[in-house]
């Protein structure tokens, strides 16, 4: 039995010693095992280059070049090589504006910051400092700038953001496992609150169907029977996946003195020993096994054909 007073928020809990224990308590469950768990890390750093990578290079590759850029891996190959070269590049400062310039340039939407992101695009390019492999990368890029209209997301405040992503691929994950559609409880979220029309569009598509290459394959419609959304104060379920997925985040990213015997604490429980999936750099390995098939199907070209209204 869990003893607590109030609603249960990792952030307030871990300030006193009843709520670390309390933590700890929940942790040491014998339900916190990969059977009930499940979670999605996502390195943000790698994670922005990924998101460059896919949201103006891919429409380069579809609308000018005409070819298919997510066979074979090579948007993840891409991606990869693109934060490798940026993380070893010299210029720091002038990375961390031409990062900060993207998203500026999908949050604000206008021409100002569209203007001021391909602008520091170009000035990596001629930058002394980048070498020639990513100034090739940079190039396709730049490329970007003259079909802006098929890489700006116009009206979609939340692009940049995972939500979206970690929630199909965890539907998908569970689904899979149990072989059988899912009653979905979550807490008000914002993001999924303004993609809720979307998701329900997901799950009404008639034809079942595997998209995707190779092993990165996924179902759809999106095995939901039920899709509800609450307030986490009166729901313990949600409360406890604060606690879990808060924990794990604290494992990882905590960089206070303060907290480091707690944070030692939990990541000796059972928490971080559950596979998990994850959004983050690729293993050589990995990058080298193909395992696309002809009969292989386009993810955007079936979502395209399915939820086309006309």
């Amino acid at each position: 039995m869990i003893l607590y007073n109030k609603e249960m928020h990792f952030v307030d809990m871990k300030k006193s010693k009843k709520g670390r224990d309390i933590i700890k308590k929940i942790l040491s469950l014998d339900i916190i095992n990969e059977e009930h768990v499940q979670y999605e890390y996502i390195d943000k750093q790698f994670c922005i280059y990924a998101q460059i990578v896919d949201m103006t290079i891919e429409p380069v590759f579809h609308s000018i070049l005409r070819y298919n850029f997510y066979k074979n891996k090579y948007n993840i190959k891409t991606a990869n090589l693109f934060y490798i070269f940026m993380l070893k590049h010299k210029n720091k400062n002038l990375v961390k504006e031409y990062l900060q310039s993207f998203e500026d340039m999908m949050r604000q939407q206008t021409d100002y910051y569209i203007n001021k992101f391909y602008d520091k695009n170009e000035a990596l390019i001629v930058s002394a400092d980048t070498n020639d492999d990513l100034k090739i990368i940079l190039q396709f890029i730049q490329m970007s700038k003259n079909i802006k209209d098929a890489v700006i997301p116009y009206g979609d405040k939340y692009c940049l953001d995972t939500t979206l992503t970690s929630f199909i691929n965890l539907v998908n994950y569970w689904s899979t496992k149990h072989n059988s559609k899912l009653n979905i409880i979550t807490d008000n979220s914002k993001q999924l609150k303004d993609k809720e029309t979307f998701i329900k569009e997901l799950t009404s598509i008639k034809h079942e169907t595997i998209v995707g290459y190779g092993s990165r394959k996924h179902k759809y419609p999106l095995a939901i029977d039920s899709f509800t959304m609450v307030d986490s104060s009166n729901n313990f379920g949600v409360q406890l996946a604060d606690i879990i997925a808060s924990a794990v985040a604290f494992c990882i990213n905590n960089k206070s003195k303060k907290y480091e015997r707690f944070q030692k604490e939990l990541c000796d429980s059972n928490i971080l020993k559950i596979p998990f999936l994850n959004i983050m750099p690729s293993d050589y390995e990995y990058l080298n096994i193909i395992d696309d098939k002809p009969d292989d199907i386009a993810p955007i070209d079936f979502l395209e054909k399915e939820l086309d209204p006309n």
